[in-house]
């Protein structure tokens, strides 16, 4: 084979090899090799909220790419028994398994896209946890101001934190702001 003619990219170009190489992801936490101090955690949080028969309180994964971020949402759901089907994306065509067009689903195209029937929220799936309050209530209304809050105010002034091409006199100025938030 000719060297230029030889794939290099390490990202997934097709269908089949998203196959197999969805098919080579634990599904289980056992299963996930590594990171035994976050695999641990999560094992706690997973099984208080089994035996709870609530959702899990709040998980966030960060990092940079290949870390098995997504591997470990994924695994989460699926030890929470939250029903959860993934679907193949073509991110630079933005074109779904189909052919259908991503943007329809999610109009910003670049980020993880969450799709429940219904308009519900993963706390509706668990509504014993009383993380949102009931459809149609104030309690529910209030959670969602404030995570819009947090969403749309806040997160804003800490950006420039997770920017590399801040200068490091403006993140002493961001650190700042947030403080005083």
């Amino acid at each position: 084979m000719d060297d230029d003619a030889r794939p290099v990219s390490p990202e997934i170009e097709t269908l089949e090899e998203n196959t197999v190489e969805s098919s080579l992801r634990p599904r289980q936490l056992h299963e996930y090799i590594g990171q035994t101090p976050v695999k641990d955690n999560l094992a706690i949080l997973l099984a208080a909220a089994n035996q709870r028969e609530e959702a899990a309180d709040h998980v966030l994964l960060y990092g940079p790419p290949g870390l098995g971020k997504t591997t470990l949402a994924n695994i989460v759901a699926r030890e929470l028994e939250i029903p959860l089907d993934l679907e193949w994306v073509d991110v630079r065509a933005k074109r779904l398994r189909d052919g259908s067009d991503y943007f329809t689903i999610n109009p910003k195209g670049q980020v993880p896209t969450l799709k429940l029937p219904d308009g519900q929220y993963l706390t509706d799936l668990r509504p014993k946890s009383g993380l949102l309050g009931p459809a149609a209530s104030l309690e529910r209304y209030r959670v969602l101001e404030w995570l819009n809050f947090v969403s749309s105010e806040l997160h804003k002034g800490f950006t420039p934190l997770f920017r590399a091409t801040t200068p490091a006199e403006y993140r002493l100025i961001a650190r700042q702001n947030c403080a005083t938030v």
